[in-house]
């Protein structure tokens, strides 16, 4: 399956929370890096059942690995329950959406106890792309964006999951713990539930153009983090429901007789 296929129906039938909007960012983001010959491989910390791993995957270019790192079998240290690693649900996912396994390197571990050379030793070179969406806790976060930031390649990005989440705000406090001890990290862009960063500005500074001109999103406006140029995109997916609720013909169906009606019976319905 090609990477664009899966971006835009493949992920819904692997369980997990990436969405079309996030993919559509990420997939901008490796155009980006191809453009601009930032080459490496790719990761992810956290794989629950592979749904946005499998995307770094099916974005390899010749010659890449994808190391997939989690617990896996050993729940029992997942302290805070943040995802569920499965590895047979992962393999079987892995089986049916990509196939071939020559580029798969899996690590099964806690992060809490690898280095960053122990991500680019699987790999044997650094990494251009790092999904960090491991445990949740500040602990587990500032170490995990420590051992990303530790393998990067130069104009390499950190895709972060989950810092404006409210249910998780380990993440939030990890991250801003790691980037006040001194952690080399760039912020810019979010969306969809992501944070991303890079090296260093020169690099923020195009993939943070070049996510303008894309077109993604409905809307989109350019922030400040940490003293960096941020663009936030509004990457919702909408809906054929809300398309139709926006346009004037709606407007004008509810004015009707029967628009009023149905929606009196509607309104009726969901209050028992």
């Amino acid at each position: 399956m090609s990477a664009r296929r899966y971006a835009q129906r493949g992920y819904r039938t692997v369980e997990g929370c990436m969405t079309r909007g996030a993919a559509e960012l990420v997939m901008a983001v490796d155009a980006c890096q191809k453009t601009h010959a930032v080459a490496g491989h790719v990761c992810e910390i956290g794989i629950h059942h592979g749904r946005s791993f499998l995307l770094l995957y099916l974005l390899r270019r010749a010659g890449e690995l994808g190391l997939a790192v989690d617990l896996f079998d050993a729940q029992h240290e997942n302290v805070d329950q943040s995802g569920r690693g499965d590895s047979e649900a992962f393999r079987a996912n892995f089986a049916r959406i990509c196939g071939d396994t020559t580029g798969l390197r899996v690590l099964a571990a806690n992060t809490l106890r690898l280095t960053a050379e122990d991500l680019m030793r699987e790999v044997s070179g650094r990494l251009r792309l790092i999904s960090v969406d491991g445990g949740h806790t500040r602990e587990v976060t500032r170490h995990d964006l420590t051992i990303a930031r530790g393998a990067l390649e130069a104009g390499g990005v950190v895709i972060l999951d989950d810092f404006f989440n409210e249910a998780w705000p380990g993440v939030a406090e990890g991250t801003w713990r790691f980037l006040d001890a001194g952690g080399e990290l760039v912020p810019f862009a979010s969306g969809a539930n992501k944070l991303l960063f890079t090296t260093d500005p020169a690099h923020a500074a195009i993939y943070l153009e070049n996510l303008l001109r894309s077109g993604l999103g409905r809307q989109s406006k350019t922030t400040e983090m940490c003293g960096h140029p941020l663009v936030w995109l509004d990457l919702r997916t909408e809906s054929l429901r809300d398309a139709l609720a926006a346009t004037s013909l709606w407007d004008r169906w509810r004015a009707t007789t029967l628009g009023r009606l149905a929606g009196a019976v509607l309104r009726r319905i969901l209050r028992r």
